[in-house]
């Protein structure tokens, strides 16, 4: 399956799902951001990325995902069985 299908794939089972596509659509608002950078930067996650993030690399995420939908997600091996035995594919990445 080529990227391209399985990105409409996920799309698709997220609007199923009634995930919203953009953070804009949950209410979240540009003048939100620096708040949220500062909250994510004081997570611990954010050590254990195995990719050195910046308050930068965070705020241009969160800008990204205010006005388009570009998902990212990734599943344990335990939400992936769920997915499959209700019969929905996992063609996204397992973490």
């Amino acid at each position: 399956m080529s990227p391209r299908c399985s990105l409409t794939e996920l799309r698709k089972l997220n609007r199923e799902l009634g995930i919203p596509a953009k953070l804009s659509d949950v209410g979240v608002t540009e003048d939100k951001i620096p708040e949220m950078v500062a909250d994510t930067m004081k997570s611990g996650n954010v050590l254990v990325n195995p990719r050195q993030t910046t308050p930068k690399d965070v705020e241009a995420l969160y800008r990204s995902f205010c006005k388009t939908a570009e998902p990212h997600i990734a599943v344990s091996q335990r939400e992936a069985a769920i997915l499959r035995a209700k019969g929905l594919t996992t063609r996204h990445h397992i973490a």
